[in-house]
C-alpha cells in the first residue's frame, strides 16, 4: 500500500455504517478526521522503511479495488497483527476472503522476518473466525481485550495465529 492508498482504509471507516463499525468492534466515536487520520500516514510513511509502524496491501480483483491488509508490528518485531477487510458487500460469503488472507499471509511473510501473524477478529464476528480457520491460521485462544485506539473497550477478541514455519 502506497501513501496515495490510505484513503482507502479511511473512507472504508469513516464511510461505514455505524452498526457495522460497532459489529467489528469500531467505536465510530473514536474515529479520527480524515485529516488527522491521514496525517498519521503521511507521517509514517516520511520515516525510514525499518521505522514505519504501519504497512499494508490493497487487494484487488479482476482490476478493481476490493479491500485492503494491513499489518500493525508488535512490540517483539517477531510477529504481527494483521488486519483484513473485504470492502465489496456483494464478495463476501464466497470464499474469497480466506483466498485474500492467504496470499497477504504469504506476502507479509516473503516481505518480513516475521516468525508468526496474529489474526484477532472479533469473537461474535463469525465470518472473520471461520475465515482465519480456513487460511490456514490455527485458533490460540478468545480474550477481551481493547485492540485499538478506535475499538470498543474491552471486547471479546479471539486471536488465531499463523507461524512461518506452518507454510514450509
Amino acid at each position: 500500500m502506497q501513501l496515495e492508498n490510505a484513503a482507502l482504509r479511511i473512507d472504508y471507516f469513516l464511510g461505514a455504517d455505524p452498526g457495522d463499525l460497532i459489529f467489528m468492534g469500531v467505536d465510530p466515536r473514536l474515529l479520527p478526521s480524515r485529516e488527522d487520520w491521514l496525517q498519521q500516514y503521511v507521517d509514517d510513511f516520511a520515516r525510514k522503511r525499518d521505522d514505519r509502524r504501519l504497512f499494508g496491501m490493497v487487494l484487488q480483483l479482476d482490476g478493481q479495488t476490493v479491500g485492503f491488509s494491513n499489518v500493525g508490528l508488535l512490540d517483539d518485531e517477531a510477529s504481527a497483527l494483521v488486519h483484513f477487510h473485504l470492502t465489496v458487500p456483494e464478495l463476501r460469503g464466497r470464499g474469497l476472503g480466506a483466498r485474500f488472507l492467504r496470499m497477504v499471509t504469504n506476502a507479509y511473510f516473503a516481505g518480513f522476518d516475521f516468525d508468526h501473524l496474529y489474526f484477532e477478529p472479533n469473537a461474535f464476528n463469525t465470518a472473520s473466525n471461520r475465515m482465519a480457520q480456513s487460511a490456514g491460521y490455527r485458533f490460540l485462544r478468545t480474550h477481551r481485550t481493547t485492540p485499538g485506539a478506535i475499538h470498543l473497550v474491552d471486547q471479546p477478541m479471539t486471536r488465531w495465529v499463523i507461524r512461518r514455519a506452518d507454510l514450509l
